[in-house]
């Protein structure tokens, strides 16, 4: 769904992009977008990009950037949340499965205030959710990096749970960031995954 509009620029020859997943795990995401566009076309050269904050998890990542010939520089260890990893970058492409339904009770001292200090001009100037669940912080942080307009563009795939399209009031943290995400004209499609698709949800 992500590469679906662009197959006319990724058959060309010498084509290169970046993708990225702030959430990476074991970089399955990242390992399969790059599967995907070799097999589309064999002369592109995608850049894989992530990070991850469990430990074993990076190891494997990292192993698997190795096996792929990509930058082991590429992928961060470290939480995204509170230590953007590649603070300034933007990217063509973003995946992401971030944590449904965990809280960030331990990031939110530096959360609020980026949001109080930065505004717009961090990651997280709508607003902020509850915090019981941070997901929406995480699509925050992806629309910070997709690549401006003016440079092209970028687009986001990213999977949630149901909570983000009706938690919170008129007026909450979550309703001010869909609020901005619609009026920003950032939603392309929200489509639903039928049930038992990921592994330990139902």
């Amino acid at each position: 769904l992500v590469f679906a509009n662009d197959d006319d620029v990724l058959t060309k020859k010498g084509i290169v992009r970046t993708v990225y997943d702030p959430t990476a795990g074991t970089g399955g995401m990242l390992s399969v977008a790059d599967d995907y566009i070799h097999h589309l076309n064999p002369d592109a050269a995608l850049t894989l990009f992530g990070q991850e904050l469990n430990g074993e998890s990076y190891a494997i990542a990292k192993a698997d950037m190795v096996i792929k010939g990509q930058d082991i520089e590429n992928m961060v260890w470290g939480d995204t949340l509170t230590n953007d990893g590649h603070f300034g970058k933007t990217f063509d492409y973003c995946l992401a499965n971030p944590p449904f339904g965990v809280e960030w009770k331990k990031q939110q001292d530096f959360v609020e205030r980026e949001h109080k200090e930065r505004g717009f001009d961090g990651r997280f100037g709508p607003g902020t959710p509850r915090v019981s669940d941070g997901s929406l912080l995480f699509l925050l942080h992806l629309v910070n990096k997709m690549r401006p307009t003016q440079d092209g563009g970028g687009r986001i795939g990213i999977v949630l749970n149901g909570s983000p399209l009706f938690t919170g009031n008129a007026g909450s943290g979550e309703s001010e960031i869909r609020r901005y995400l619609l009026e920003q004209d950032l939603v392309e499609a929200i489509i639903a995954l039928p049930t038992n698709m990921f592994y330990n949800t139902g």
